[in-house]
């Protein structure tokens, strides 16, 4: 009796493989000049941090679909054409941490974390300028911490166990015969002039005064961040009309864009909500009844799940 053989695996040939990978990065949409230069850092921390980090580009001249590039998706399943998620919490966290940084290490966000499907993620962002100074963009890093979180008990015991073996806070170390000599050595150094003295307290007045004057600058960069999103969000819902002007939006179109921002803490900030109203063509009181209107369905439809779910646990009994 013979039996037919398996028919052989067709192999995939690497010419086609490439051709697949050059049909998807032709899909993707373009860069702005401004995020060009982070694509090829996504890939370098991912592949330095390992599967358990993800890195995604924002381009904010569309916040609604702001994700432009991800590597390695899985970590929170974020996707390209998906909109920002978490950035004016983290902008006002920011404002409040930042006060006396420089512009520099303020464009680099305080670390939070999400759950994510049982995950403990732990996310770091970086603001994107253009040439002219405007944010243009923000590089998210997420990863995967739960590892770390769930060995956290077993390092608390054995830092415990460590106590005893490493001196307590505050308990005197004696030096040995050469530092001792190198401290003795320092305190024979001559003070310095009285003049020293006075340029210090003035460059500690000038930095108090800079310190000031980070923070409003700091304030004023979160203001017109969050008030250019709003723009480009309402420019892009509303169609131009003939004259100029732009078309109205529909009750239902309103909703969806307000509904976004507010899921967003674009409300958060102070202005925000005044600010939005005017871009939407309608007034302070439609918006605060528009977001009524949100809260009342979203607590609604809460309501109902919890009434079907407890309807299910009956059934079940039964």
């Amino acid at each position: 009796m013979t039996t037919a053989s398996a028919s052989p695996k067709k192999l995939q040939h690497p010419e086609g493989s490439k051709r697949s990978e050059a049909s998807k990065r032709s899909k993707l949409p373009e860069l702005a000049p401004a995020l060009r230069p982070f694509e090829g850092a996504m890939k370098l921390a991912v592949a330095l941090a390992g599967p358990s980090c993800e890195a995604v580009l924002h381009d904010l001249s569309d916040p609604m679909h702001s994700v432009v590039r991800v590597e390695n998706g899985v970590v929170t399943g974020r996707a390209v054409g998906q909109g920002l998620r978490h950035l004016v919490p983290s902008l006002l966290t920011a404002q409040k941490r930042g006060k006396g940084a420089d512009a520099a290490a303020r464009d680099l966000l305080p670390p939070y974390w999400i759950h994510h499907k049982g995950k403990l993620i732990r996310a770091l962002s970086l603001l994107i300028r253009d040439d002219a100074g405007e944010v243009a963009g923000v590089l998210c890093i997420n990863q995967d911490v739960s590892g770390a979180a769930a060995a956290a008990p077993q390092l608390e015991m054995l830092m415990g166990a460590l106590r005893g073996q490493l001196p307590p806070a505050g308990e005197p170390i004696l030096e040995d015969e050469d530092d001792a000599g190198e401290k003795n050595r320092a305190k024979r150094v001559k003070e310095a002039p009285s003049t020293q003295d006075e340029a210090e307290s003035a460059a500690a007045a000038a930095a108090g005064v800079a310190e000031a004057e980070g923070e409003a600058n700091a304030g004023e960069s979160v203001l017109k961040t969050v008030f250019a999103m709003i723009d480009r969000m309402t420019a892009k819902a509303r169609s131009p009309k003939s004259d100029g002007s732009l078309e109205a939006l529909s009750r239902e179109a309103r909703h969806e864009l307000v509904a976004f921002m507010e899921t967003r803490g674009v409300f958060l900030v102070k202005g925000a909500l005044e600010y939005a109203a005017d871009r939407l063509g309608v007034s302070k009181v439609t918006l605060y009844s528009d977001l009524d209107a949100l809260r009342r369905r979203a607590e609604s439809g809460e309501k109902s799940g919890r009434t079907e779910k407890s309807s299910r646990t009956a059934k079940s009994k039964d």
